[in-house]
């Protein structure tokens, strides 16, 4: 993928990122790095919108002309079916794919949002970054309301990207494989956890799971987890609180998911 920055650094054992180069360890978001400060501080705020949409915020920062977004979908590789292992890593390529398309559309906004957009996985959840000028939070709270959108989100996926993305996900896998430290994590969460989800030490699938992966499969893992009651968006910045108005009416009409089950250890 060509997307860009984030990685939170509590990330769970497994987790991967759009644009991680080389397995290397890279630094979270310096907006993420200034909320986790800032929440050392203040106390964050947890707010539920009418939507479902669950807000995590601290009081706005002043005089910072950019705010950093992180939506995190409750969708991690816990919890792919056996046979459909690394679904949920799969999803977020096809959905950082879509979304990218969507910036690039963005005439002279494209080029800087599309720099600062990216997606990750790990093993509890699936979480999209993007950093903008504050005068270009509605763009923002758009995309993101797009991301919550799973009617959207499955019109757009077609036969030809899902089979690019197999292509890029199973060369990522196969990197993945290649690196001894992550070979020895791979047969500790083994010996560790066992045949369970944790126990697979990776959210990449295999190569079998992955050239089995179809655009229905795609659609229904969007149907059943990309809903704002099963969601997340944590801010940092310097936003107005009217900002909270316009993401409720953005995602509040979409539709909720039927399918939606708790965890085996919820």
């Amino acid at each position: 993928m060509t997307t860009a920055p984030s990685a939170s650094p509590t990330e769970a054992v497994g987790a991967t990122s759009t644009k991680a180069a080389g397995g290397l360890p890279r630094q979270p978001p310096l907006f993420l790095n200034c909320f986790i400060l800032f929440s050392m501080i203040n106390q964050p705020t947890i707010r539920s919108l009418k939507s479902g949409l669950t807000l995590i915020y601290a009081t706005p920062t002043p005089n910072m002309a950019t705010t950093h977004f992180e939506l995190t979908v409750r969708a991690g590789g816990r919890d792919d079916k056996l046979e459909l292992f690394g679904l949920a890593h799969f999803v977020e390529h096809i959905v950082a794919n879509i979304i990218s398309a969507k910036i690039r559309n963005r005439d002279w906004l494209g080029s800087y949002l599309f720099e600062t957009f990216d997606a990750s996985t790990n093993q509890e959840k699936t979480s999209y970054c993007l950093d903008c000028d504050n005068a270009d939070i509605p763009v923002a709270i758009d995309i993101f309301a797009t991301i919550l959108n799973p009617t959207t989100l499955g019109e757009a996926v077609t036969e030809a990207l899902v089979v690019q993305e197999k292509a890029i996900v199973t060369e990522e896998l196969l990197g993945d494989l290649d690196e001894e430290t992550k070979i020895v994590r791979h047969h500790f969460m083994r010996e560790h956890y066992g045949n369970t989800a944790l126990g697979r030490g990776t959210v990449l699938g295999t190569k079998k799971s992955i050239a089995s992966f179809t655009v229905t499969d795609v659609r229904n893992h969007l149907a059943r987890y990309y809903h704002p009651e099963n969601s997340f968006l944590t801010l940092a910045g310097d936003f107005q609180s009217n900002i909270f108005g316009k993401l409720d009416e953005a995602v509040r009409t979409l539709p909720k998911s039927k399918l939606l089950a708790p965890r085996d250890s919820d």
